[in-house]
């Protein structure tokens, strides 16, 4: 529910339709809300207010900014009956259209719960919270093509294309690009009892964020050298059955998790893309070094001022080598280390590196830190709204394109001429103007990309003590904490299914 400085594209309307298409979502408990005062919850007619438009299009989004500057009372919008009596009979002709028109525009203190508060977290940190893609089982007549990636060669399982929104019962998942001549289909997640036979787990996609689906590949290879997509579905497969548990989702998630998504405040987290995180790849380029005299073995803190000569008789761990404070330290937390060099000199100086170890002990979930390659797969990258895009005008000039050849249908010399010179997609959909659109399209996420952190070229303790200081600014880190550490129940129950799996081989 987005501010009143936000543009239109940042009040998202809901999960019924792509992000640039307005839906009613001015919220039942609407007189919660605080009204006074300039940070009071008001409306917008989408209908009749004129928004300032500023800057160019926006790679993420079909139109140039916009912006409201007409805000009206938030009680217009559910009592006609009073507008004609506060503000007169031409008032009601101007706000007498469907109420579906009103977006409802949050204050500090939104009572709603059927959004999260813009003022709580932005658009941009919830980048493709709605984007839903699915593993779907392949058919006998299953054949590769250049779009596939590397684990789906050897996998029972293939990846679909991405569809803008998750529909009410998972049905007519509209996919884009079309992979594998999977238009549409339907999808489920573990606790759908009615997926308990092989027929219904086949036609079922399982489904996941494209964001989730990057850390359960990172996880997943580490925890068992591959891409396990085949353990995944089987594992969503038995959950439905009532025959395992998935994982344990979390308070946070329970307390919101309902027939409709209830927009818990402290919860905004559970929403912020895991990958693609506002300020978190500022505070890794900031702790690259490009000094060449930079050295991990430098000691991350200045000299302290102090009368060093009157504490040193009374600090026992002054008279210990330097290699055994160092061995020492191996053995502690950042805590611990932080209350050591309080009471002792003798950790004063302590090795840049170190930090590497506490980051990659107490935040493994920072990847960068350790892994090779952090270049999300390919999907992950993709706006989704510029494919469902192109995917809708594919459709619209074809259903034109019949229905101008049943218009010639009596003489078939003219409606054959007409198909074969009336091209199948529109013809600006060309290799050219689909490439810069595509390219286009990914500046935003490329901009917020993670980035390989060098160990000999990191300042490790400046990222670690800058995480720990904006760790309340960065949602999306929060939520990959959160995630990880699901993913690594998930990918243990996989493990245990393929243990089983051999163990029973073996006892055949």
């Amino acid at each position: 529910m987005r501010t009143r400085a936000e543009p239109r594209h940042a009040g998202w309307s809901g999960t019924q339709g792509p992000r640039d298409q307005w839906h009613y979502h001015v919220g039942s408990a609407y007189y919660n809300c605080p009204t006074e005062g300039t940070e009071g919850c008001v409306a917008v007619d989408r209908l009749h207010s004129l928004p300032v438009t500023l800057g160019t299009s926006a790679a993420n989004f079909p139109m140039p900014f916009q912006y409201d500057t007409e805000f009206l009372p938030l009680s217009i919008p559910y009592s006609m009956e009073k507008n004609y009596e506060d503000h007169g009979q031409e008032a009601v002709k101007k706000y007498m259209v469907d109420r579906q028109t009103y977006e409802h525009i949050a204050g500090a203190g939104c009572q709603q719960l059927d959004a999260y508060n813009g003022h709580n977290i932005s658009a941009e940190e919830m980048l493709d919270c709605t984007t839903v893609q699915c593993l779907y089982a392949k058919s006998e007549s299953w054949v590769p093509n250049t779009e596939d990636l590397y684990f789906e060669a050897d996998s029972r399982y293939y990846l679909s294309g991405l569809s803008d929104h998750s529909s009410s019962g998972g049905w007519k998942q509209m996919f884009a690009p079309v992979l594998h001549g999977k238009v549409e289909g339907s999808m489920d997640n573990e606790n759908n009892p009615w997926v308990d036979s092989e027929e219904l787990q086949r036609e079922s996609g399982v489904a996941f964020h494209p964001a989730c689906f990057e850390l359960f590949r990172i996880v997943s290879e580490g925890t068992s050298g591959k891409v396990n997509t085949d353990g995944l579905a089987q594992l969503r497969n038995l959950c439905c059955e009532g025959k395992a548990t998935f994982c344990d989702w979390g308070d946070d998630v329970e307390r919101c998790r309902d027939q409709l998504w209830q927009h818990l405040h402290g919860s905004e987290y559970l929403v912020a893309n895991p990958v693609f995180i506002p300020g978190f790849r500022d505070i890794c380029q900031s702790a690259l070094q490009i000094d060449e005299n930079f050295d991990i073995q430098q000691s991350a803190f200045s000299q302290r001022e102090g009368r060093r000569d009157e504490l040193g008789f009374k600090d026992p761990f002054l008279q210990l080598p330097s290699e055994l404070v160092q061995k020492v330290v191996d053995y502690l937390g950042s805590q611990e280390i932080a209350a050591m060099r309080l009471a002792s000199r003798a950790f004063e100086h302590l090795p840049i590196s170190l930090w590497h170890r506490l980051l990659i002990t107490e935040m493994p979930f920072i990847y960068e830190a350790w892994r090779k390659n952090v270049t999300p797969y390919k999907w992950a990258s993709q706006d989704v709204n510029v494919l469902q895009n192109l995917r809708r005008e594919v459709e619209k000039w074809g259903r034109e394109r019949q229905s101008k050849a049943r218009e010639l249908q009596d003489n078939p010399e003219l409606e054959a001429k007409f198909l074969a010179t009336e091209p199948e997609v529109p013809p600006w959909h060309t290799e050219f103007n689909i490439k810069n659109l595509m390219e286009k399209s990914l500046k935003v996420k490329k901009l917020l990309e993670p980035i390989v952190l060098p160990h000999e070229k990191t300042n490790w303790y400046q990222l670690y003590s800058d995480v720990v200081c904006h760790w309340q600014d960065l949602k999306g880190l929060q939520n990959r904490e959160r995630i990880y550490g699901t993913l690594y129940d998930i990918c243990g129950a996989i493990e245990k299914l393929d243990r089983n799996e051999d163990n029973e081989l073996g006892e055949a």
